[in-house]
């Protein structure tokens, strides 16, 4: 099974599409991703936090699981790139693609500059929603993924409708 579009850590999403970043250091972001995490009755833990010159990333699974053998993944990320939203968006959509040729996705563009793709592959073994957020400084994106046979068709409608409401919130590290 291929794995690189699984999770799509900042780092690999710049490798694969090319985009080579001009930053020094990590600047900190003037937004965050907000969401309404409370909405789902599962509690959920960050287990990988990483930060790199491409962005930051955090994943996040039920308690009680382990990162190295999910079934359900959250994943945020802030990504500094110098594709540009567009660009950015069509390399990552088309990365997909080309993992498997015959994934069944939909493409959901927002007025607000955001573009969300609900995908389920069984060459990937995943069915994932992913909302890119068009932000002041970066690319914002969460994503809610489950394994295709442990996934609730219940739950990803929760997880759909939560990710397609996410939304760009002022940095709360920023407000103290």
């Amino acid at each position: 099974m291929k794995t690189g579009i699984l999770i799509l850590p900042a780092l690999l999403i710049i490798t694969l599409t090319g985009c080579e970043t001009t930053r020094t250091e990590l600047p900190e972001p003037e937004k965050a991703v907000g969401f309404a995490l409370q909405a789902d009755p599962v509690q959920w833990e960050p287990q990988n936090m990483s930060e790199g010159e491409g962005g930051i990333l955090i994943e996040m699974v039920p308690v009680g699981h382990e990162i190295s053998e999910w079934t359900e993944l959250l994943v945020q990320q802030i990504l500094f790139n110098d594709l540009g939203f567009e660009r950015f968006v069509e390399a990552w959509y088309q990365g997909l693609k080309a993992e498997d040729e015959d994934i069944q996705i939909e493409r959901i563009e927002d007025a607000d500059e955001a573009i969300a793709f609900v995908y389920s592959s069984e060459v990937i073994g995943q069915n994932s929603i992913v909302r890119f957020m068009k932000g002041p400084d970066a690319i914002y994106s969460l994503s809610y993924n489950c394994k295709t046979d442990s996934c609730s068709m219940e739950r990803f409608g929760l997880w759909r409708e939560i990710v397609l409401n996410s939304s760009i919130v002022v940095n709360p590290e920023l407000q103290l």
